[in-house]
C-alpha cells in the first residue's frame, strides 16, 4: 500500500525539522523531579481549563528538560498547535517522530501539522509513514486525500477519501468528502454510488438526501432527484434551501403546481431569500402568469436594485409582455384557456403550414430587428452608411499618395476599394453580430415558437438587407460624382455577395454556439477578422505579392470571393489563382458546421444563466 501511494506524488526530501526555537535549547542539567512534577501539574491544569496560551511555554520547557521523551515532544507539539504557534509545533512533532518512528499517532500528527501549515508536499511522506504503520487508519487516508486535493489531484484525492470512508463507514464527514471530491472530478456516478452506500451505513440524514438530489439533478435524473428531495424535505422541512432545490427539480419534470408550493414554503420560511424569490418569478412565467411575475420581479428589483441579473429579468418580462398582442398579459390568456370549452384535436401540421409559420416568425423578427436598430434612432442607419464610406475614403486618400495617383486596377481609387470593402463588411458584420445574437436575446428564447435558428436567420437577413441598401446608395453617389460604378457582370457581383452571405452565416452560427461557453471565442474571432482584412486583397491586388505569399493566402476562401467580385467590375482582371469553386465548397461546409453546432446547442441556448 505504501509503495502505491508514494508513486502517486512526487516525493520531496523530508523536512529537516526546522530551525531551533530561540531560547529553547536543551538545558545543561536535569531538573529536580519535584520541579518537573510541578511543571506537569501546572501545564495539565492550564490544558484542562483550555488555556493553551499559558500551557504552551510550560509544555516547551518540559520537552526541553526531557529531550529524549517522544511523548513529551508530541505533547508540546499538540499544545503549541492549539495555541496557534504552528511553525514551532512542527519542530517538536518531527522530534517525536525521530524518537519513535514506529508510532502511528506521531507520524499522523506531524503530517496533520504540515497539512495545517499548507505544506502538502512535506505532509505526504509523514502520512505515508503513518499508513505503512497502520494500513487501517482512516484519518491518515483522509489527510492524504486533503494533501492530494490541494496539490491539484481531485481524482486521486477522491480515491483516498473513499478508502478513508470505507475504513470508517459510520463517519458521515468522510463519506461526504469522498462524494464531493468525485463530483469535482466530474465522476458523477461514483459520487452518487458513495451517497447510496451512505444511506445504508448511517441514520437518515437530510443533508445526505439533499446532496444526492443535487448530484442526480446534475446528471438529469430528475425523477430520482425529486424522490431524494422529498426525503430531505421530510427530514428537515424548515430548511428553505432544501425547498428551493426541490422546487427546481419539480420544475424540470413539469410539475409546476408542486414546484410553486415548494417555493412558496421557502419564501414563507425566509422572506428575505432573494434566490427563492427569483425562482418564483421563473415559475410564474412558466405557468403563464406574466402579470404576477412582473409584480414579483419588481419587488425583487426593489430589494436588490444593483443586481444586474434582476434587472435583466425585468427587461425580459417587460419585453415578453409587449410582444403579447392578444391579451394584456399571460394571466388573461391562461384564464381564457381555462374558461374555453374543450376543442377538437388540431389537424396534423403539414410541411407547407410549418414552413409558413416559420417564415412568419422570421419575418416578425426581421421587422423587430430593423425597428430596434434603425427605427428608434436615425444614427443607427447613419453609422451603417458612414462605416463603408470611412473605410473607402481613408484607403483612397492614403493609397492615392503612396501609389502616385494610380489605383491598382481601373481609374478610380474609390471604386477599387469599394469592391473589396463591401463584401468584407458583410462577412465581418455577419460573423460578429450573429455571434452575440443568442446571448443578447436570451429572453426571446423563452417563447416556445422562437428557435435559436430563427433569430440567427433573421439577423442574417437584416445584415444582407442593410448591405444591399448601402450598396445601392453608393452606386447612386458614384453616379453623382461622375464615376461609372455599374458592374459589367452583375452575376459575378450577386454571386460574390451570395457566397459571402453563406460564409458569414455559417461562421456566425459557429461563433454563436461557442459563445455559450464564454466570451473567449469572440476575442479570438476579432483577431481573425483583422487578419482577414489584411489577407484578402481588399486594398491591394494579390498579383502584387510574391508568389509564395500569394500561394499561402490562396487558402483563404474570402480572397477568392473578393477577386470574383472584382471580375464583375474590371474587364481586364482575370486572376489565374482564383478558384471560386473552393470558396463555394468552403462556404457550404461552414454553413453545414454552423447549423449543426446550433442544433447541438439549442437546449443550452434557451437556458437563462
Amino acid at each position: 500500500m505504501g509503495g502505491h501511494l508514494e508513486g502517486a506524488f512526487e516525493r520531496d526530501a523530508a523536512p529537516d525539522g526546522g530551525s531551533d526555537i530561540a531560547g529553547q535549547g536543551s538545558p545543561a542539567g536535569r531538573a529536580p523531579a519535584d520541579s518537573l512534577a510541578t511543571l506537569r501539574l501546572t501545564r495539565d491544569a492550564f490544558v484542562a481549563a483550555g488555556d493553551w496560551f499559558d500551557a504552551a511555554p510550560l509544555a516547551v520547557r518540559i520537552a526541553q528538560i526531557l529531550p529524549n521523551d517522544a511523548a513529551e515532544q508530541r505533547h508540546a507539539s499538540g499544545i503549541l498547535s492549539q495555541s496557534g504557534r504552528v511553525s514551532e509545533a512542527i519542530h517538536f512533532a518531527l522530534r517525536a517522530v525521530d524518537l519513535d518512528p514506529s508510532n502511528y499517532e506521531y507520524a499522523l500528527h506531524a503530517g496533520c501539522i504540515y497539512n495545517l501549515c499548507g505544506d502538502r508536499k512535506a505532509a505526504i511522506p509523514l502520512l505515508l509513514q503513518a499508513v505503512k504503520i497502520n494500513p487501517q487508519a482512516a484519518e491518515a487516508f483522509q489527510q492524504l486525500s486533503a494533501a492530494a486535493d490541494n496539490l491539484g489531484r481531485p481524482d486521486y484525492a477522491a480515491k483516498l477519501a473513499l478508502r478513508a470512508w470505507r475504513l470508517d463507514p459510520k463517519n458521515e464527514h468522510r463519506g461526504f468528502a469522498a462524494a464531493h471530491l468525485f463530483a469535482r472530478a466530474e465522476q458523477w456516478d461514483a459520487a452518487i454510488a458513495v451517497l447510496r452506500k451512505m444511506e445504508e451505513a448511517i441514520p437518515p440524514s437530510a443533508a445526505l438526501h439533499r446532496t444526492l438530489s443535487g448530484f442526480l439533478g446534475h446528471t438529469r435524473r430528475f425523477e430520482e432527484a425529486v424522490k431524494a428531495g422529498d426525503a430531505a424535505v421530510a427530514l428537515d422541512g424548515d430548511n428553505p434551501e432544501y425547498r428551493i432545490h426541490h422546487s427546481h427539480m419539480l420544475m424540470q419534470l413539469g410539475r409546476i403546481d408542486e414546484a410553486n408550493a415548494a417555493i412558496a414554503r421557502a419564501i414563507e420560511l425566509d422572506p428575505s431569500n432573494l434566490v427563492a424569490r427569483r425562482h418564483a418569478v421563473s415559475l410564474l412565467v412558466e405557468k403563464g402568469d406574466l402579470g404576477q411575475a412582473l409584480r414579483c420581479g419588481a419587488e425583487l428589483l426593489a430589494l436588490a436594485p444593483d443586481d444586474p441579473e434582476y434587472a435583466d429579468c425585468m427587461r425580459f418580462l417587460l419585453e415578453a409582455r409587449s410582444m403579447s398582442a392578444a391579451a394584456e398579459d399571460f394571466g388573461q390568456i391562461a384564464a381564457l384557456k381555462r374558461a374555453a370549452p374543450p376543442r377538437k384535436l388540431a389537424e396534423p401540421v403539414t410541411f407547407a403550414g410549418a414552413a409558413q409559420a416559420q417564415a412568419s416568425t422570421i419575418f416578425a423578427l426581421v421587422l423587430r430587428d430593423i425597428r430596434s436598430r434603425y427605427g428608434e434612432s436615425k444614427l443607427g442607419f447613419f453609422w451603417a452608411l458612414m462605416e463603408p464610406f470611412i473605410h473607402i475614403a481613408v484607403l483612397a486618400f492614403v493609397f492615392q499618395f503612396t501609389m502616385h495617383g494610380k489605383p491598382p486596377m481601373g481609374n478610380s481609387f474609390f471604386l477599387f476599394y469599394f469592391t473589396g470593402v463591401m463584401p468584407y463588411l458583410l462577412v465581418s458584420h455577419l460573423i460578429s453580430h450573429l455571434g452575440v445574437t443568442i446571448r443578447s436575446y436570451k429572453q426571446l428564447m423563452q417563447i416556445p415558437r422562437i428557435t435559436p435558428l430563427d433569430l440567427l436567420v433573421a439577423r442574417a437577413i437584416v445584415e444582407l438587407f442593410t448591405t444591399a441598401v448601402i450598396y445601392l446608395l453608393f452606386l447612386a453617389l458614384f453616379g453623382v460624382f461622375g464615376i461609372n460604378a455599374l458592374p459589367i457582370s452583375p452575376q459575378n457581383v450577386l454571386g460574390a455577395f451570395a457566397i459571402t452571405w453563406v460564409l458569414g452565416f455559417g461562421l456566425g452560427c459557429c461563433l454563436a454556439s461557442l459563445a455559450e461557453f464564454g466570451v473567449a471565442a469572440e476575442h479570438v474571432v476579432n483577431v481573425v477578422l483583422r487578419l482577414l482584412y489584411f489577407g484578402s486583397g481588399i486594398f491591394y491586388v494579390p498579383s502584387m505579392m510574391p508568389v509564395r505569399a500569394r500561394n499561402i493566402l490562396s487558402w483563404n476562401p474570402f480572397m477568392h470571393v473578393v477577386d470574383y467580385m472584382r471580375i464583375g467590375y474590371f474587364r481586364s482582371y482575370h486572376p489565374s489563382w482564383m478558384d471560386i469553386s473552393y470558396a463555394v465548397a468552403f462556404s457550404i461546409f461552414a454553413m453545414a458546421a454552423g447549423l449543426a453546432s446550433v442544433m447541438a446547442m439549442r437546449r443550452r441556448m434557451r437556458t437563462i444563466a
